[in-house]
């Protein structure tokens, strides 16, 4: 399990590797359906995110995850934090390259989990 721990607002910019990268088999509508199944409250992509804003986030621990190769070993990217510092968006992000690279996604918030 990766767990990540916030405490001060966050966003991304380059130096991500982003899907254009990477060659993942599939199509476009078939990404899109995807994408649009997952139920994501906003499109988001991890490279959006602004690091300057949450100093002590690594962007080489989001690079990492970004490769997905959590999802192939079958282990959970858990973020933790006060509100406010991107735990969503980078969940979004996760969720949409996961969603890009060919998996299915179901995107819930915790509050939802519990309800």
């Amino acid at each position: 399990m990766t767990e990540l721990n916030r405490s001060a607002s966050i966003s991304v910019r380059s130096g991500i590797p982003g899907p254009s990268r990477c060659s993942w088999p599939t199509t476009s509508s078939k990404r899109d359906g995807r994408i649009r199944a997952a139920r994501f409250p906003a499109r988001k992509a991890l490279e959006e995110f602004d690091f300057d804003h949450q100093r002590s986030l690594k962007r080489e621990t989001i690079a990492h995850l970004g490769t997905l190769d959590f999802i192939t070993a079958k282990e959970n990217a858990i973020f933790l934090g006060p509100p406010g510092t991107g735990k969503t968006m980078l969940a979004i992000g996760l969720g949409i390259r996961a969603c890009q690279a060919g998996h299915r996604v179901a995107f819930a918030t915790a509050a939802e989990w519990v309800a």
